[in-house]
């Protein structure tokens, strides 16, 4: 048997090698025709270059040619597209519907054509009752709205608005608390709230408290270090006044079940949930509700709303001016008092 190689040498020819490690390609020499001192414009060079690389040179045209066409059908049907908020709850997500037809209106519909509209103790009257409030049920792609057309962060902005809180304490405080987390918490506790006292379901509560938690958490998570302890010692506090209020604006014929017991058992709930103890007893009579009633966020809309519908009946007729509505929605509000 033959012995290994003992030597670099030796390796080389028992491998039949004239060197290792062999270069894997051995270059061939390379030839140029030109010279150092010949120069050529960049038109030659481009004229050789494509003689000698052959490229289709109408392939940007092409592409752009079908961008074209793509862009002037995109614009075709996007012009045929309607988007329309959904009927049954402005927060659901829009939806689209293609433009088909136009409807033309009846020609008997002209402008003698008389409409007569009776204004019934001006806005037309609506179950104020908790008891008789149906519930829209939770949505897990949206918050559930609260009732009577209520806008929670306005709800939140008057309690904040109503705290000893001044300078840049304010500032802070309301940036974080009319957050949508905060907006958010403050509508989902009203539902729980809400089922827990006149409709108990289990499995409804459940999911509001499961979106409830993550909001708070969101809602910690986001708040700038410096300012928790500060924010989170009073924020219990503020959101049960957000929630009675809340409660008290959407329900003004149950105000007799918004006891002083309705208000523990919500300033309870919420420092047992947000902080993990109870609060001080009878906090609440340190809330300041002064506000509630003439200036409160639905007095306010239901205003609104009454003197533009009573506008709107008037400029139909053609024949009642501004001052006449401001008399009548007067009326309205004595009226609405004395009852």
């Amino acid at each position: 048997m033959q012995k290994p190689p003992t030597t670099f040498k030796g390796f080389l020819e028992f491998q039949h090698l004239k060197d290792w490690p062999e270069d894997p390609f051995v270059e061939e020499p390379l030839t140029v025709a030109c010279t150092a001192d010949t120069k050529y414009s960049l038109d030659v060079i481009n004229e050789d270059l494509c003689g000698s690389v052959p490229f289709r040179k109408n392939i940007y045209a092409e592409i752009d040619e079908k961008v074209s066409k793509i862009t002037s059908l995109l614009d075709k049907y996007t012009s045929q597209i309607l988007c329309l908020p959904c009927s049954d709850d402005h927060l659901a997500p829009i939806t689209e519907t293609f433009l088909t037809e136009v409807d033309v209106p009846d020609s008997s519909l002209t402008a003698n054509s008389q409409v007569k509209i009776k204004v019934v103790n001006c806005v037309s009257q609506k179950e104020n009752r908790a008891e008789a409030c149906s519930f829209p049920g939770f949505k897990s792609l949206h918050v559930t709205e609260l009732p009577g057309k209520l806008e929670a962060a306005q709800i939140l902005n008057c309690v904040a608005k109503n705290q000893s809180l001044k300078g840049a304490r304010l500032k802070v405080f309301e940036k974080l608390f009319l957050s949508s987390a905060s907006v958010t918490i403050l509508q989902d506790s009203f539902w729980w709230l809400f089922l827990q006292k006149f409709k108990p379901d289990d499995e409804q509560q459940d999911k509001f408290f499961n979106r409830i938690s993550d909001s708070f958490v969101t809602l910690f998570c986001g708040a700038p270090q410096e300012v928790k302890d500060f924010f989170f010692m009073i924020y219990p506090d503020c959101m049960s006044q957000s929630i009675y209020t809340a409660f008290c604006e959407a329900f003004p014929d149950s105000l007799p079940l918004f006891n002083d017991e309705f208000k523990s058992e919500i300033t309870d709930l919420m420092f047992e949930w947000m902080s993990g103890i109870k609060p001080l007893p009878r906090l609440w009579t340190k809330w300041n509700l002064g506000w509630l009633g003439e200036n409160s966020p639905s007095s306010a809309r239901k205003d609104r709303e009454t003197y533009n519908y009573l506008l709107s009946t008037s400029l139909i007729h053609g024949d009642v001016s501004e001052k006449v509505v401001a008399t009548q929605l007067d009326d309205c509000n004595y009226n609405s008092s004395q009852s």
